[in-house]
C-alpha cells in the first residue's frame, strides 16, 4: 500500500541517494513522502551542487515501482546553466501536481506504475522541449 499523498502537498525526497555509475551519469534516488514543494527542489539542487558544482538537466525516469512509498529514480548526464534550473524544478513541480490529480494514475491512495511511467515519460519530452526552446 502506497503511502497517501494529499493534494495540499508536494512530493520531497525523504531520502535521497546520489552516486555516479560507470557511464558517469548522475543518479537520484528519491524516496517520495507528503512534504512542502520547497523540500524536493532543495534535495534535487543540492544533489547537483555537491556532486558536479553545477546544475543538471537530461532527467528521465529509470524506474517507477510501488511499495511503502512512491519510489522514482532519475538519471541525468546533461548539464546545464543556472539560468534554466528554477524553470525545469518548476515544470517537475508541475508535473507531480498534474500526477496527483489524474484519475488513472492515483488512486485508492496508490501510484499506478505503468500509468505513472507513461506520463511522466510524455510530461519529461515536454518538459525539456519547452526548455530548449
Amino acid at each position: 500500500m502506497c503511502s497517501k499523498f494529499s493534494s495540499f502537498y508536494f512530493i520531497m525526497a525523504s531520502d535521497l541517494l546520489l552516486f555516479v555509475n560507470e557511464e558517469e551519469k548522475i543518479v537520484l534516488h528519491i524516496e517520495l513522502n507528503a512534504d512542502s514543494a520547497s523540500s524536493l527542489i532543495f534535495f534535487i539542487a543540492y544533489a547537483s551542487i555537491k556532486q558536479t558544482e553545477g546544475f543538471y538537466e537530461d532527467f528521465m525516469v529509470y524506474k517507477t515501482y510501488c511499495m511503502h512509498g512512491a519510489q522514482i529514480i532519475y538519471v541525468t548526464n546533461r548539464k546545464i546553466g543556472d539560468k534554466y534550473l528554477q524553470d525545469f524544478l518548476n515544470k517537475i513541480q508541475n508535473m507531480f501536481y498534474k500526477i496527483l490529480l489524474h484519475p488513472n494514475i492515483y488512486k485508492n491512495d496508490c501510484i499506478e506504475s505503468d500509468e505513472f511511467e507513461n506520463f511522466i515519460k510524455q510530461e519529461y519530452v515536454d518538459m525539456i522541449t519547452k526548455i530548449e526552446l
